[in-house]
């Protein structure tokens, strides 16, 4: 009776933490150009896509100070783009999501005869909104050739439904979770 427990309890501890890791995916896809040289890289600039008499977004600037933070923790010097080994640049990907809510009522009706029979029936269907969310994209760009020699992409989305200080500290965690794979290994 005791293996038989055992057995048990042994089975629900596999089991469990197989369906808890086996939910959890990679947080970030990284992709680099094969063949790049990344030895000896210490000196990064900011490479932002806004019109001087544009401002950052607060997202932007988010993504910028969390750059910095983690850039310099790996010991890299933010310098300006004329002194730049590597340009620092992102982007929000945008996906579209088609959501349905509401209630959906259906009714059918059919009659059968021996074997064969027939049936109809209709459904109606609650209304469908567009919803437009975001993946932060980050990009390591050589300035000399304005090629991308590396990229990470956030496969989570970014929350809309936060206070600034929790979307601060979201875009600091995605932030952190990509730059801990630059930079690459081999």
């Amino acid at each position: 009776m005791k293996l038989l427990t055992s057995f048990f309890l042994v089975t629900a501890i596999v089991t469990t933490s197989t369906v808890m890791t086996g939910c959890a995916g990679p947080k970030v896809v990284v992709d680099y150009q094969s063949g790049a040289s990344f030895q000896g890289l210490n000196r990064y600039a900011m490479s932002i896509d806004t019109d001087e008499s544009q401002s950052l977004s607060l997202t932007d600037e988010r993504v910028k100070q969390a750059v910095m933070l983690f850039m310099r923790n790996k010991g890299y010097s933010l310098v300006e783009p004329a002194d730049a080994e590597i340009l620092a640049s992102w982007h929000i990907k945008q996906d579209k999501e088609i959501r349905r809510e509401g209630i959906s009522y259906g009714l059918g009706y059919g009659i059968a005869s021996g074997h064969t029979g027939i049936g109809i029936s209709f459904r109606t269907q609650p209304p469908a909104t567009e919803v437009i969310r975001g993946r932060l994209v980050l990009e390591m760009v050589d300035p000399v050739t304005s090629r991308v020699i590396w990229s990470a992409e956030s496969t989570e989305q970014l929350s809309e439904d936060e206070t600034p200080s929790a979307r601060e500290a979201e875009i600091r965690r995605i932030v952190g979770d990509m730059l801990q794979e630059f930079p690459p290994s081999s």
